[in-house]
């Protein structure tokens, strides 16, 4: 029988080769093809073996694949057959062999090979892609077959699952996409999500434009629209503009707010920063408050912009705004002491405006007043050089500057154990004199006007003592160089007024049982008018008159040895005579 074809291929079985499956539906590995041949100008039936065969070029070149069909039904010279059903040899794949840009298929029926080859058009192509969906809506779905198949729900326009296995879109999810990995969920409603990869991460409902990177069972909640999550495990934001950058159990629940990375930290404030670490925490209401690190480091309630640089065990309590802990272990900035500083080692500021380095101190180190200013540093404290002592100043001009305010007195204290009562200072009064108390009690004072009163409050001369004073020698300044006025006295009538002068023995009244004995203050002025007081005398005027009281005796005692020598010669001249 002679036989020859000429091959038809028509748009029709072409669209229902490669009609588009229902949702999840399994892709058809092949395509259609049919023919027609006659036998002159006869129509051929029976059945017969159909080779087709896919070659790189239109004649010779690569043999790509070869389907055998040994029985193919032709009913008045028409037949239709499958391309990729029946593989020669078996096991190879069809998608496979489409690799070429231009493919060429070739027809032998019953023995018989038809030419010229036929160039395959577009449809089976489409094999190239096998396992993507495209709906109407511009949604585009990877992989929606099998047990572990990807999902796209309706009306998610503008959505991508571009890989990985059962990661889900949900229905009027708008512009969203699951880049790939395995288990991640786009819930309802949520406009421009993104989960890049990773397992089991998910973006809550009613969300707009919310990340996840990648990582593990990360989650975005409900309404927190441009959150983010980069990647790590478990982490979990619940604000809008929140971050987390990765790490694992890190919570953020506070707009805007950012945890970068580390463990278990978990922050509730708006505009707040965790940088990584584990187990921190700052709590509600605490914006713009920042835990750099470290560990179990917490921030409280209303500690607005009040910041934890490190370290372990750090804690700054209820509405102490404004605070700072820079890192060290087991300092405390208490409830409401705004403002303040705590370092170190168990430093604790109790009041507002505390400043407390607790150095490397095992015990609390505890304000007890607001606005103190505490350093435990049992090495010394050095300025501009290393400590040789408890305070060690080292300048060109080293000063210190004591200054009350409001006319309030300024005080030096001293203090010589913990246990020591007695109250030791050097104060500056309210009048301005420095006074210097041992004891509890004023041992000297320096008065404005330079006088200095040992054992009294209001001196009266440059030195003024209430008591005894010991000294090996004392040098009263007499230089005529620093005097004026100089008028020379009558011995004999300085001799007359001490002669007329009382004089008497008594004790001073806070030094009883020591007796004394001189003239009194009061009658030694009215003798003589000397000093500046009548209420004490000048040493250098008691001098004086004792000095000019001798002079005049002096004078008695001459004119009385020259008479003593006249008798002495008379006398002698009478017993010659005898």
């Amino acid at each position: 029988m002679k036989r020859h074809s000429l091959p038809v291929t028509i748009a029709l079985f072409l669209l229902l080769g490669f009609q588009l499956p229902r949702a999840h539906a399994e892709v058809p590995f092949y395509f259609n093809y049919q023919g027609r041949v006659t036998d002159g100008t006869n129509l051929v039936n029976g059945i017969v073996p159909v080779s087709i065969s896919l070659y790189s070029a239109p004649t010779g070149g690569d043999l790509l694949f070869q389907d055998l069909n040994p029985s193919v039904e032709i009913v008045d010279g028409l037949y239709r057959t499958y391309v990729g059903d029946n593989p020669n040899p078996p096991g190879t794949l069809l998608q496979d062999a489409i690799t070429n840009d231009t493919i060429w298929l070739e027809v032998t029926v019953d023995g018989t090979t038809f030419s010229p080859r036929e160039q395959l058009t577009s449809v089976p192509f489409a094999l190239r892609v096998y396992g993507m969906r495209v709906a109407r809506n511009g949604s585009v779905l990877f992989n929606p077959i099998g047990v572990y198949s990807n999902v796209m729900g309706n009306n998610s326009e503008g959505a991508v699952i571009s890989g990985g296995m059962s990661n889900r879109i949900e229905s009027l999810s708008r512009e969203s996409i699951i880049s790939g990995g395995r288990a991640n969920h786009i819930e309802s409603f949520v406009t421009a999500g993104v989960i890049a990869g990773g397992k089991s991460n998910r973006l809550s409902t009613t969300t707009t434009a919310p990340t996840i990177s990648g990582g593990e069972e990360n989650l975005i909640l409900v309404n927190c629209h441009n959150a983010a999550i980069g990647g790590g495990r478990k982490n979990i934001t619940g604000s809008r503009f929140a971050t987390i950058a990765g790490g694992a159990s890190n919570s953020v629940y506070g707009v805007a707010s950012v945890v970068g990375g580390g463990l278990g930290n978990t922050i509730i404030a708006n505009d707040a920063v965790i940088g990584g670490g584990n187990g921190n925490w700052i709590r509600e209401d605490s914006h713009g408050s920042v835990i750099q690190g470290g560990y179990s480091n917490r921030l409280g309630e209303s500690a607005q912009y009040s910041t934890i640089g490190g370290g372990y065990n750090n804690v700054i309590e209820l509405a102490a705004v404004h605070s700072v802990i820079p890192g060290g272990i087991s300092n405390i900035i208490a409830s409401s002491a705004s403002y303040s500083f705590a370092g170190g080692q168990r430093a604790v500021a109790n009041h507002p405006g505390s400043f407390v380095w607790g150095g490397n101190g095992t015990s609390a180190f505890t304000t007890t007043a607001a606005n103190q200013f505490m350093a435990r540093a049992s090495g010394g404290f050095g300025i501009n050089t290393a400590p040789g002592y408890s305070l060690h100043v080292l300048d060109d001009k080293p000063s210190l500057m004591i200054e009350g305010s409001d006319n309030s007195p300024a005080y030096l204290r001293f203090k010589r154990a913990a246990d020591d009562t007695n109250d030791h200072y050097i104060a500056i009064g309210s009048a301005g004199q420095m006074v210097v108390k041992v004891a509890g009690s004023d041992r000297m004072t320096i008065a404005t006007n330079g006088y200095i009163g040992i054992g009294i409050s209001n001196p009266t001369n440059r030195l003024h003592v209430a008591g005894n004073v010991t000294a090996s020698a004392f040098v009263t300044s007499s230089d005529r160089t620093l005097k004026t006025a100089i008028t020379p006295v009558s011995p004999r009538d300085i001799l007359d007024k001490v002669e007329q002068l009382p004089v008497a023995v008594w004790q001073f009244k806070d030094t009883p049982g020591v007796t004394h004995m001189g003239p009194m203050a009061q009658d030694f002025h009215a003798a003589f008018g000397l000093g500046n007081t009548d209420a004490g005398i000048t040493t250098v005027d008691a001098d004086g008159v004792a000095l000019a009281a001798i002079q005049a005796l002096a004078e008695d005692n001459r004119t009385l040895r020259a008479e003593l020598d006249q008798l002495r010669t008379r006398l002698e001249e009478l017993e010659a005579a005898r």
